[in-house]
């Protein structure tokens, strides 16, 4: 899977949320929610279907905070939302 296609919803994947990318194995354990996403299918050749997916979107938040040392709204802040004239809004992060 390429970063290159985070602007679209054309991934490939099917998923439409976590619910269909559990982070639980068969043995009940939990795994890093970024490894099974990255171990999911993708069925569908990527830019060829679009379906939401919301798993994606958390994705490019994780390579936005690795590659910045940032969370993805502290990195977005000063890029997007200040010059939108976005007020402070909550984002929900996850400890992973």
């Amino acid at each position: 899977m390429q970063a290159g296609r985070r602007r679209s919803s054309s991934k490939g994947l099917c998923a439409d949320g976590f619910g269909r990318i559990s982070p639980k194995t068969r043995s009940h354990s939990v795994q890093p929610w970024t490894r099974t996403f990255l171990a999911h299918d993708v069925p569908h050749q990527p830019g060829t279907r679009f379906v939401y997916n919301t798993p994606a979107t958390h994705m490019v938040s994780a390579i936005v905070q690795k590659q910045t040392g940032q969370t993805v709204l502290d990195y977005l802040r000063p890029r997007l939302l200040e010059p939108l004239g976005i007020e402070e809004r909550w984002w929900p992060l996850r400890a992973e």
